[in-house]
């Protein structure tokens, strides 16, 4: 599932390179994208994702949004890792092929006040 979200379809070894190079240019270039790996485990699996990105559509000035990947509803652990980080879960979506994306969402500026 994340390998749609990273570049549209089944991923190739190409589409994910592509991928990584653009995450190191946004890294070197100061864009507005920041994206994480978490590994896990003695092989260091991937786990999920963290990506913020500090602009784009419906972000105002300060604003940030931060997206936690790989969250399958199958995998409570997963899903377990939004919530223990304040996140709650919102309205499920589905994709264009039907695959079903559960979002968790937490307002930040809401939670310091």
């Amino acid at each position: 599932m994340l390998v749609r979200w990273l570049n549209g379809g089944p991923g190739t070894r190409e589409g994910i390179r592509a991928y990584f190079r653009h995450c190191r240019e946004q890294w070197d270039t100061s864009g507005p994208l920041r994206a994480f790996g978490i590994r896990m485990g003695a092989d260091e699996v991937l786990a999920g994702t963290i990506d913020l990105r500090f602009s784009g559509e419906g972000l105002a000035p300060g604003q940030v949004n931060v997206a936690y990947g790989q969250v399958e509803p199958e995998n409570p652990a997963s899903a377990a890792v939004a919530r223990r980080a304040g996140f709650t879960p919102s309205k499920p979506t589905h994709g264009k092929d039907g695959t079903r994306f559960d979002w968790y969402i937490r307002d930040l500026h809401t939670a310091a006040r």
